[in-house]
């Protein structure tokens, strides 16, 4: 029964036009995936990199020192109990992604909810550079903050495997690197912030005379910026979002 109330037997494209043959199903979800992975016209990259915070010469010889037994051992060991470890087909890289319905009869691919399979030396891989990374994080976070292997996707339709798709943004389901990775993005974010704090093109606010000013604040799931209210600042915003 839940396997056939997870089959998707037709589906709206981005033009809201019904598809019921397979091989249409299976483009309309790789269109969608494929503009959903793929990059922005920025190329995101700072102007210059004394914006940011960088780490020494010491730690850099340190994230770049030979993985350990210990580390294979520990990276191992702290997955979950629960969890079924594998080896997928097509490659190392290769994750199958499960579409399972959010709701009840979807009818558009925002209805569904992508659930991804990647093989364990990944995440073995993966959880190793987390922890070559996380000694290091005190040095490359601002405190306006509280809070990557590539892959190749082949999404399961029906029973059977299909596309070949290489994602250009975004982290893997799952990946224990994620939250790294999220701090040193979201460190860009804010170095961009500071440096038009400096130059006098974006102003923050405080909350009581001869408090420091605020001009941005970085969570988990959440992100505030307090810059002043005109259209010359809110445009600046705006292209440092984009």
């Amino acid at each position: 029964m839940r396997k056939r109330m997870n089959e998707i037997r037709h589906i709206k494209d981005h033009n809201r036009e019904w598809k019921e043959i397979d091989e249409e199903i299976q483009v309309v979800i790789e269109k969608y995936f494929g503009e959903l992975f793929a990059t922005s016209s920025s190329d995101g990259k700072l102007a210059d990199r004394e914006w940011v915070n960088q780490i020494s010469d010491a730690e850099n010889m340190e994230l770049i020192s030979e993985v350990t037994i210990d580390e294979v051992n520990e990276a191992i060991f702290s997955m979950h109990p629960n969890k079924l470890p594998g080896l997928l087909p097509g490659g190392v890289n290769r994750s199958l992604v499960y579409l399972i319905p959010k709701i009840k009869m979807p009818q558009t691919m925002t209805g569904l909810r992508p659930i991804s399979l990647c093989n364990v030396l990944v995440r073995i891989m993966s959880k190793v550079m987390s922890i070559h990374l996380k000694p290091v994080l005190n040095s490359i976070a601002s405190d306006k903050q509280s809070a990557f292997i590539a892959v190749t996707y082949s999404f399961m339709h029906n029973g059977g495997a299909f596309g070949d798709l290489k994602p250009q943004r975004g982290l893997h389901q799952g990946d224990p690197i994620a939250p790294y990775i999220y701090i040193m993005y979201a460190e860009g974010l804010s170095a961009m912030i500071r440096r038009n704090e400096e130059v006098g093109i974006l102003h923050g606010c405080t909350v009581a005379s001869g408090a420091p000013t605020i001009s941005h604040l970085l969570f988990a799931d959440d992100a505030y910026f307090f810059f002043r209210a005109t259209a010359a600042e809110a445009g600046v915003m705006h292209q440092i979002l984009q």
